[in-house]
């Protein structure tokens, strides 16, 4: 239904003329199709992508001592570490031989490993490794793009702009919830090791532009376009004939308590522990 269909049908409720105060009719039609969203929760289904390598080679420690050295075999893909303190690393793969030196309180370094190569951490001092991991499997040829946060974050505002709040925990392209998936403060937590779909359903903020063209498509449910003339027209008799205006709106009320009744739309509210601090 667009902006000029619904001014049609509002006039022929009754209107002894055409409506022609744009402005109060907009204000009339924004103020309805916000009521109609409050009470009818409509909503769409936000979809996102995620793919995400995880590592085939992790150790979270590894001390060592002086003039120590170990040697690890990879085959392609890329390495990541922290470390803590001095020392040395060399990488020997099918490009050629190249060494490192780290200096550093847990600053990550990272690199590629071109064919089958060998890294080797060696060093005159005591030094320890954190999180030393391997990537086969890279979606992105650059290692600065690994990402080692325990969740992938998703401002839901910068994406849908219309989001006003969640109707649904965020779930697979099968429907299937997403352990660990939350929102919370209008940001999408994905855990960072999960790759595939994430839908989330989400409730809609209303906005019409108040210079809106008449050939704008308004965005509401099929099921609840019926009520949109009604609602308007008792908000634009709302000062002129009270009469009117009543008329409209029990009309609007039965409409709505119908569809409520015969088509109802459901939101769980139990709770569900995500972090497992409570079990």
């Amino acid at each position: 239904m667009t902006l000029l269909e619904l001014k049609n049908e509002i006039a022929a409720l009754g209107f002894e003329s055409e409506v022609t105060d744009d402005k109060s009719f907009v204000f009339a039609v924004k103020r309805a199709i916000a009521t109609i969203y409050t009470e009818r929760g409509i909503h769409k289904t936000l979809r996102i992508y995620q793919r995400n390598p995880m590592p085939d080679f992790y150790l979270g420690t590894l001390v060592h001592g002086e003039n120590e050295y170990n040697t690890f075999r990879f085959v392609g893909g890329a390495y990541f570490f922290r470390v803590f303190g001095e020392g040395k690393l060399s990488v020997k793969d099918d490009s050629g031989y190249r060494e490192i030196d780290f200096n550093s309180p847990k600053e990550p370094v990272r690199g590629l490993i071109n064919g089958v190569g060998e890294i080797t951490f060696s060093g005159n001092l005591r030094y320890t490794v954190y999180d030393l991991c391997h990537f086969s499997e890279l979606y992105s040829p650059n290692p600065d793009d690994l990402n080692f946060a325990t969740h992938t974050e998703y401002r839901i505002e910068k994406i849908a702009d219309d989001y006003l709040g969640p109707q649904d925990r965020p779930r697979d392209k099968n429907g299937n919830i997403i352990e660990g998936a939350s929102v919370c403060s209008g940001t999408l937590l994905v855990p960072y090791g999960y790759s595939g779909e994430v839908q989330l359903k989400y409730r809609c903020k209303p906005y019409l532009s108040p210079d809106a063209d008449p050939d704008t498509e308004l965005l509401i449910d099929s099921e609840s376009e019926h009520l949109i003339p009604l609602l308007a027209a008792a908000y634009i008799w709302l000062d002129d004939d009270a009469e009117k205006a009543q008329y409209y709106m029990s009309l609007y009320r039965d409409g709505m308590a119908s569809l409520k009744l015969y088509s109802p739309r459901c939101v769980s509210t139990e709770y569900e522990d995500v972090t497992g601090w409570a079990k």
